[in-house]
């Protein structure tokens, strides 16, 4: 079966092990607050996607020396064991789902990475770039959204805050930005992807807007051409060519005799030879005594 986009982001992210404690507990501390709950003193973590149980399993045991089967979709904690996980990512036992970060564990740069990297790999998704440019995370409560938000303003990317069938949702529309969350977040190659498809895009759109210029050009051109041959006709057929000067039966002549020449091209074929602006002007000349002797 084909990987998604956002499959194929969280597949690579989540390969990326940080090797510093308070990394490991900034990433630890997002897992607990998206996938975390309190209930009877028992500490419960359940991760939705196989990625997030596999963090969740290596930050266990290299944080607290706890062993916890990858394949399993729950951990469970009790008495101490459960307090000492609370206390080392400075959350209380009625305020875990949902819950911001403690800044405390956000002091570094790299920590605000790891938080944004474990908030993609519960929360985030990106739709796939050749339909749409589309990043959102799907939040459990509104200051985690605030939260997410505000970290990714560290890093210079601007998201917008909305609600969904009951849920926050942070969302990111810019491809630049959605691209800069890429980078940030270790998501390499899927950024080099949006890059090209970009990229693509914008070639695409710039050679269709070369197009559309070039025919709209040359309409307007067989529109001025057909004016004019309509004019030198009516002149023509009401006796109004035999008393122009030379110059202007000429011109008459020249157009009629070549209907899909540009202007540039007629002045060549004159004697003696005119520019452009002189072809103009005789063609002006020749539609306005066209008007004029319509004119009762």
């Amino acid at each position: 079966m084909k990987k998604t986009f956002t499959g194929k982001i969280k597949e690579e992210i989540s390969k990326h092990n940080n090797a510093a404690r308070h990394c490991q507990l900034a990433e630890m501390a997002v897992f607990l607050s998206c996938c975390g709950r309190y209930d009877n003193g028992l500490l419960c973590i359940r991760g939705e996607n196989p990625q997030v149980m596999e963090k969740i399993s290596q930050l266990m045991e290299r944080l607290y020396r706890y062993e916890i089967d990858a394949s399993e979709k729950e951990v469970m904690l009790e008495g101490k064991d459960a307090d000492g996980v609370l206390e080392s990512l400075k959350v209380r036992k009625e305020n875990i789902t949902g819950c911001a970060i403690s800044e405390i564990l956000l002091n570094n740069h790299c920590c605000k990475q790891a938080a944004l990297t474990a908030f993609f790999l519960c929360t985030g998704s990106v739709n796939d770039p050749s339909r749409n440019y589309h990043c959102e995370y799907v939040c459990v409560s509104g200051e985690q959204a605030a939260q997410i938000v505000s970290l990714l303003g560290e890093f210079g990317i601007v998201s917008h805050r909305t609600r969904r069938k009951g849920r926050e949702v942070v969302y990111i529309k810019e491809s630049e930005s959605i691209s800069e969350l890429l980078g940030v977040i270790g998501a390499h190659k899927e950024m080099m992807e949006l890059e090209n498809l970009r990229i693509e895009k914008e070639l695409r759109s710039s050679v269709n807007r070369a197009v559309n210029c070039d025919t709209a050009n040359a309409k307007k051109l067989a529109d001025a051409s057909t004016r004019q041959i309509e004019d030198i006709k009516f002149l023509r057929d009401s006796g109004g060519l035999a008393n122009l000067p030379d110059q202007l039966k000429e011109m008459a002549k020249v157009r009629l005799e070549n209907p899909e020449l540009p202007l540039k091209d007629l002045g060549a074929l004159l004697d003696p030879p005119i520019g452009k602006s002189g072809v103009n002007h005789r063609l002006r000349k020749l539609s306005e005594l066209a008007d004029k002797k319509r004119t009762p």
